[in-house]
């Protein structure tokens, strides 16, 4: 079935290809708190955080389709 995206787009992190690679990734995600920084904010804000307040615009579409009826 897949995914909606392509992983490497979404990924938060670094996409490792070996245990090796996985421990230097980790030791410096442990280290630098700003490694992949930008990238986690930025899929945080594009998949989870509000960017409007949506409701009115929810609401008007709703009673102008309650009023058609």
């Amino acid at each position: 079935k897949g995914l909606n995206f392509e992983f490497e787009d979404i990924n938060p992190g670094p996409v490792v290809k070996s245990l090796d690679d996985f421990k230097t990734d980790l030791l410096k995600l442990l280290d630098d708190p700003h490694y992949f920084k930008d990238r986690r904010e930025y899929l945080n804000k594009f998949f989870n955080e509000v960017q409007s307040d949506s409701m009115p615009a929810i609401m008007n579409f709703i009673h102008k389709e309650l009023e058609k009826r």
